[in-house]
């Protein structure tokens, strides 16, 4: 059984190449299932055992007997069997035919749902892309907000500097006025006592020539006194 697989195998193989390129497994499987079916019939058994008949022969009669049932590719499919002597392959091939395609069909099926997770990890991608999308967006909306608050902060800072500059300005003028006041209340200060002493040397002067004065006119009333008694 073993040793039929092995030389079943290529011909299967080769039946599952051509039905996938006529995208006709199905087809293909129905084909090789009545073909087995015809030739494990105990007459075609017998027909394909006989030395009389010659498997060009004996595929004639499969494929007469599969009729429209049996398109044009496997019928040249039969005719290949027939020139190797595997006619009575047919139904390890046909076993061989429907593994290749389970295994395919769950390939497929594999791919299938691999497919879909590629389809559902892609639109989570896509999702994902657009919500880091908004994120940059916001990310450059506050950028912008933030070089503008930056800028501002600066204009800030340099109206508070240009501030503080003048401030130091207006505290060293003050400073220099309280000394200029400082200075003018000293010589304002000077200049009272020097007008108290002005107005002291002037009473004094005053006073001074109120005692020439009268000490002067009496003697003066005396000699006018004395003259007008010589007369």
């Amino acid at each position: 059984m073993s040793n039929l697989a092995t030389l079943a195998r290529p011909y299967a193989k080769a039946a599952f190449a051509l039905a996938s390129e006529r995208q006709a497994l199905g087809r293909w499987e129905a084909m090789l299932a009545l073909a087995s079916t015809i030739a494990a019939d105990k007459a075609m058994a017998g027909l394909l055992d006989s030395p009389e008949v010659s498997s060009a022969q004996a595929a004639k009669v499969i494929a007469e007997t599969g009729g429209a049932d049996f398109d044009e590719p496997f019928r040249g499919f039969l005719g290949v069997l027939a020139d190797y002597g595997r006619l009575p392959l047919l139904p390890e091939i046909t076993q061989l035919y429907r593994r290749l395609r389970a295994e395919a069909e769950k390939r497929l099926a594999e791919l299938e749902l691999e497919n879909r997770k590629m389809h559902t990890t892609m639109a989570g991608l896509q999702e994902e892309m657009s919500s880091v999308e908004k994120e940059r967006q916001n990310l450059d909306s506050e950028h912008r907000d933030v070089s503008q608050e930056l800028a501002e902060i600066k204009r800030t800072a340099s109206s508070a500097l240009a501030i503080d500059s003048e401030n130091k300005e207006l505290k060293s003028r003050m400073v220099a006025l309280e000394r200029s006041l400082q200075t003018v209340q000293q010589e304002n200060e000077n200049l009272k006592d020097r007008t108290a002493r002005d107005w002291f040397m002037v009473g004094a002067g005053v006073v001074l020539l109120g005692i020439i004065v009268g000490l002067i006119i009496p003697r003066i009333r005396w000699r006018k006194k004395s003259s007008w008694d010589t007369f």
